[in-house]
This record gives structure tokens, C-alpha cells and sequence, in this order.
């Protein structure tokens, strides 16, 4: 995975560079529309530390509702050199989560295992199982914003995006909802209007 890391390069407040990847299941077009939003939230809050999961589920507006203010949402942990950034049960969702860091050319992709080294230089909680690798739990990061997109737009006729951000235990919650049959367009948001959003999608 090393050789595969990258930079997404900032100038002139403006990413030069994609954040996402296509892969089999993905809509194009959704991906597309999405990196728009994505990078907008990004230069938005400016995190620290950033995470961008693709899950292979949708949400509700429940989901930001109950889960934004909720520190643990932020808390993640790791085991050997998985790290664990999502609440939501991988033998379910499947998510694949990508870890940025900020840096002064924009942010830089790390692996997990180096992400990891990272936080345990800081404090944790760790735990030993008789069935596997010791788990380490960390404390909730205080400047990070962990964003999830939907997997497998092919197939669905909707898909949403939701952003969970925190700075000194201040926290924000979005959820954004595009539909297939309005060609990956706004057709629901939550925190945030969908005017806001989709003149996002019409403008970069």
C-alpha cells in the first residue's frame, strides 16, 4: 500500500488533485459530484486529521442526529496494523476507510500502520485477546473530520454522504443525499441546505 499513498495537493485554496477513486460499483458521475462536495467540507473546516470511508449502505437523518455530538464517534482503535475508524459493523457495511493528515502542501495520505505509530505516541487503553492482536483504544482526536460515501452507486438509486466534524470538542453533523433518476443530484440534505449543496456541484 505504500507505494500507492498519495499527496492531494493544495493552491490557491483549491485542491489540485482528487481525494477519490473510482472503483468497480461506482457510479462515475456520483464520484464526481461527491469529490465536489468532499472537497468542499474539507476547505471548509480545515481538519487536522481527516478519514474518508466508502460503506456499502446509505444513512438516514437519524444517523447525524444521534451520532455527531457523540465523542465516541471519534474514538478509533486498532489491532496489529488494522485500524478501526468506523462504529458501523464491517461484516455488515464492509467499509474501506482512507486516513489523511494535514500537511503545508495539503493533506497526505498515510498507511494504517503509520497512522497507528502515531497514536501510540499518545494515550491509549490497550487489551489483550486470546484470539488475536492485542487492541489498543485511543481518545477521541480533537480537529478531524471523518467523512462516509456510499459504495456501489451502480446499483442504487440514491446515495448519501455524511460528514462528522469535531475542533475542541465542538462538533458538526451533514448529511447529503444524491439520486440517481436527477443524475447524482441534490435531493435531500441535513445540516446544511440543499441549495448550499448542490451550487457546490453546479459552480466547481
Amino acid at each position: 500500500m505504500g507505494d500507492n499513498l498519495k499527496t492531494v495537493i493544495k493552491l490557491n485554496n483549491k485542491f489540485i488533485m482528487d481525494f477519490l477513486s473510482i472503483v468497480e460499483g461506482d457510479d462515475p458521475i456520483f464520484i464526481r459530484n461527491c469529490e465536489k462536495i468532499i472537497q468542499d467540507r474539507i476547505l471548509y473546516w480545515n481538519p487536522k486529521e481527516l478519514f474518508i470511508i466508502s460503506i456499502n449502505t446509505t444513512f438516514a437523518k437519524a444517523s447525524i442526529e444521534y451520532n455527531a455530538a457523540d465523542p465516541r464517534e471519534f474514538a478509533f482503535s486498532s489491532a496489529g496494523d488494522k485500524l478501526t475508524v468506523t462504529r458501523y459493523h464491517p461484516n455488515i457495511y464492509e467499509p474501506s476507510s482512507t486516513v489523511f493528515l494535514r500537511s503545508y502542501r495539503g493533506y497526505e495520505q498515510k498507511a494504517d500502520a503509520s497512522y497507528i505509530k502515531k497514536r501510540k505516541r499518545e494515550e491509549y487503553r490497550s487489551y489483550e485477546n486470546s484470539y488475536g492482536p492485542k487492541e489498543c483504544y485511543y481518545e477521541p482526536i480533537d480537529d478531524g473530520l471523518i467523512i462516509y460515501y456510499s459504495q456501489n452507486t451502480l446499483s442504487r438509486e440514491e446515495a448519501t454522504i455524511m460528514f462528522f466534524q469535531r475542533f475542541e470538542a465542538q462538533y458538526d453533523g451533514i448529511l447529503v443525499t444524491l439520486s440517481k433518476d436527477n443524475n447524482w443530484n441534490v435531493s435531500d440534505a441535513h445540516g446544511i441546505s440543499m441549495s448550499e449543496m448542490q451550487e457546490i456541484i453546479n459552480n466547481i
